[in-house]
């Protein structure tokens, strides 16, 4: 993603336009995550996204295909979290909610929910009363992934 991304600034530096003139943060992302195989492929898909850079394939297609410098330097990239166990975390907390007529939202957020899958840790704004409320319903859950300290 980053090559894209780099190529992206300097393009619109360069030509004194947003960055999102130059690629759609969407269709960067896009084409980051799921490269496409050939310059043919990356045709298609400009072809298939409204106001896409079309004129622009080729120095895409190199910003994507062109090893950066710096790369083998580069951290590798966050792993996505699982949207699975993301769900199951948000049902529970969804229950607990409502359990305890709460609005939505004042006990965890997507954010920190991700945040404690992915450390193996209760944040700190989980921590405290969020905790005490949340820990008996997402213990399970979180059981063979991550310690609850």
């Amino acid at each position: 993603m980053v090559r894209l991304l780099r190529w992206r600034d300097r393009y619109a530096r360069e030509q004194d336009h947003p960055r999102s003139w130059v690629l759609d943060n969407e269709l960067a992302v896009t084409l980051s995550r799921d490269p496409p195989i050939d310059t043919d492929a990356l045709q298609r898909r400009l072809d298939a996204t409204p106001k896409s850079p079309r004129r622009l394939a080729t120095a895409i297609w190199q910003a994507l295909s062109t090893p950066l410098p710096d790369e083998d330097q580069m951290p590798p990239p966050p792993a996505d979290p699982d949207r699975n166990a993301i769900k199951r975390l948000q049902d529970a907390v969804a229950r607990r909610s409502a359990e305890l007529a709460l609005p939505d939202g004042v006990l965890a957020s997507r954010r920190h929910l991700e945040a404690l899958l992915e450390n193996g840790q209760w944040p700190p704004i989980l921590q405290g009363w969020r905790r005490h409320e949340l820990e008996s319903a997402l213990g399970p859950l979180l059981a063979p992934a991550a310690p609850t300290g």
